[in-house]
């Protein structure tokens, strides 16, 4: 007596096809970052790259105890896929350095967009970062111009500071450093759009080229264009920086994750983020928590800079988390 196969349910089927394109969908998502520069809306999944590898991950997991071994193997795939876009592209570390050597530098990356009435929580984010150099994106020129107690303490961790205001409320981009600087010259055609500001510090036994900026964040096609050019801009900046002679470390919130468009950019131009790909942390949104939160704020590096630390503090009241690192830069970097 022959056995006839039994033909599967409507809802196996439903499954069935339900797998698949979960399955499909996620190695999808993980090839984004290798096509990132096509759309904006591709670079958007692409800067995900990492949650993309968490879902992998849980994917992988759950079709294997279920015995789906092709759609297992497919998020396997995938995180092979997104590994492969977090894992490159990153500045090289250094450990054991002595805590005294003169080459080390701590800098303060922090997007300060604070309301008038809250900025002393965001002034004790920057003091308690002890920083030698700080970046300020976004932040009203109160929070280290008007009166108080805690901005004359600024005033003395930092008694040099350079500005570059955008004609718009916290548009603007500021640096506060406990050394002398000096603008770096733009070119005209640097000049003609958004870029960057641009100046050398002047730290003693060795200067250092310093950009601070903030692309457009990638909400529709034009601003993603617009923050790509500052982008380029910027490592146009950088290489002419390198050729002067100059180590170069970039603070920005790129709008952008070391797997997006933007890092790849900025790897072209010899920048390179200081991000460890090991840290599954977010700086934005500062009221959440990762995954849901992305990492957008950073330094980044030319390749003759080694990275010795790297951490996220809190938010001063910002919708941005500070982010803090330590690096070890040459001290013959730059002509005196």
């Amino acid at each position: 007596m022959s056995s006839e196969p039994v033909a599967p349910s409507r809802w196996q089927t439903v499954c069935r096809r339900t797998r698949t394109v979960v399955a499909a969908g996620l190695v999808a998502w993980a090839a984004c970052p290798y096509v990132s520069s096509w759309a904006w809306l591709i670079d958007l999944a692409g800067n995900l790259a990492v949650q993309a590898a968490l879902a992998c991950v849980i994917g992988a997991a759950w079709w294997a105890l279920w015995r789906r071994w092709r759609c297992a193997a497919a998020a396997g795939a995938g995180l092979l896929l997104a590994l492969g876009a977090i894992v490159p592209g990153r500045a090289a570390w250094e450990a054991g350095v002595d805590p005294a050597d003169p080459r080390r530098i701590t800098v303060l990356t922090y997007n300060a967009k604070i309301w008038l009435d809250k900025l002393d929580p965001g002034r004790r984010e920057i003091l308690s970062s002890n920083a030698d150099v700080v970046g300020l994106l976004g932040a009203l020129p109160e929070l280290y111009k008007e009166p108080g107690t805690l901005t004359q303490a600024l005033a003395v961790r930092y008694p040099y500071h350079a500005e570059m205001e955008l004609n718009a409320p916290w548009f603007g981009y500021w640096v506060l450093s406990k050394w002398p600087t000096e603008p770096f010259v733009l070119t005209d055609e640097e000049r003609e759009g958004l870029h960057p500001m641009a100046c050398v510090v002047l730290r003693p036994g060795g200067r250092f080229g310093l950009l601070v900026m903030r692309p457009a964040s990638p909400r529709s096609t034009t601003r993603w264009i617009k923050g790509n050019a500052e982008t380029e801009i910027a490592g146009a900046v950088a290489r002419r920086m390198r050729e002067a002679g100059l180590e170069v470390v970039l603070l920005a919130d790129f709008n952008g994750t070391p797997s997006g468009h933007r890092a790849g950019l900025l790897v072209e131009a010899g920048l390179r983020r200081c991000m460890p790909a090991t840290r599954l942390v977010g700086t934005y949104p500062s009221a959440s928590f990762w995954p849901f939160t992305v990492a957008i704020d950073d330094a980044a590096v030319s390749d003759g800079i080694r990275t010795l630390n790297w951490g996220v503090l809190g938010s001063g009241g910002s919708d941005h988390h500070a982010v803090r690192t330590e690096l070890l830069v040459p001290l013959n970097s730059g002509p005196e």
